[in-house]
């Protein structure tokens, strides 16, 4: 009895590991999105966005983020957006952003943020 109560649940553990997977949006994903897609089928292929806006014309701007790190410095970031109106995708774009290179020698510290503010009052 012990004996099948542990298989059971080693099978249950080995089929939940394999259901679950990774979703994230990729260049390949969002060039494979076209214009009239239903936003739930994006969104059950590539997960929930980072962040949803309204904009002044009604339409809502999804907004998923790719991030693009070697060892513990960022090489780039690309956030993708996808407009949606009548909760289909009518335009799309994508911002890449690389981060400045910093030289070591001339900068203190280049991946501390410098604020306009003081940091101790």
């Amino acid at each position: 009895m012990a004996k099948n109560r542990l298989i059971v649940i080693a099978s249950i553990a080995l089929l939940t590991g394999c259901y679950s997977s990774y979703f994230a949006m990729t260049d390949r994903s969002f060039c494979e999105i076209e214009m009239g897609v239903p936003i739930n089928e994006i969104q059950c292929q590539v997960g929930d966005p980072y962040a949803i806006c309204i904009r002044e014309d009604g339409a809502e701007e999804y907004q998923y983020i790719e991030r693009i790190d070697l060892g513990n410095g960022l090489v780039m970031e690309k956030r993708y957006f996808l407009i949606v109106k009548d909760d289909r995708v009518i335009s799309k774009r994508l911002v890449r952003r690389i981060p400045p290179s910093y030289n070591l020698l001339y900068e203190t510290e280049p991946n501390y943020p410098s604020y306009n503010y003081p940091l101790y009052p």
